[in-house]
């Protein structure tokens, strides 16, 4: 009985921390991507940015600590990729923003490429311990 509740409850550690460090990359990718328009459009971009990386995090997050990482992932690796993905995000939303005037959602993938190249690097090799 012990087992399976455990193994719910790293479930709902790793889904709600992917939901929320996926939220915030989402809210800071999408005011980076209206950071020349009016107040009002950066407030509803960001709100509908903190959604879209809710789900994609909660997507993803889970995806990497169960496929990627399999269950061994230290703070310093898992820092590595919000940091990474956060930066190549919104830094491409900007660009992207500017060179196209509206077409900083292009960003989208490229953050997601981004996540899963950085993860794949900061993968500890089975019993090496920590990175």
């Amino acid at each position: 009985m012990r087992a399976p509740l455990f193994a719910l409850w790293t479930f709902l550690r790793v889904a709600v921390t992917s939901a929320c460090v996926g939220s915030g990359i989402g809210a800071t990718t999408a005011w980076f991507m209206t950071v020349r328009l009016a107040r009002e459009y950066q407030m509803s971009m960001a709100e509908t940015g903190a959604v879209v990386g809710a789900v994609v995090g909660l997507v993803l997050g889970c995806l990497a600590y169960y496929a990627i990482f399999r269950g061994r992932v230290d703070f310093l690796a898992f820092g590595t990729v919000v940091t990474i993905t956060t930066i190549f995000s919104a830094s491409s939303a900007f660009l992207l923003h500017v060179l196209t005037d509206t077409g900083g959602w292009i960003a989208l993938p490229i953050g997601v490429v981004t996540f899963f190249v950085i993860c794949l690097k900061s993968r500890t090799p089975a019993g090496t311990g920590s990175a």
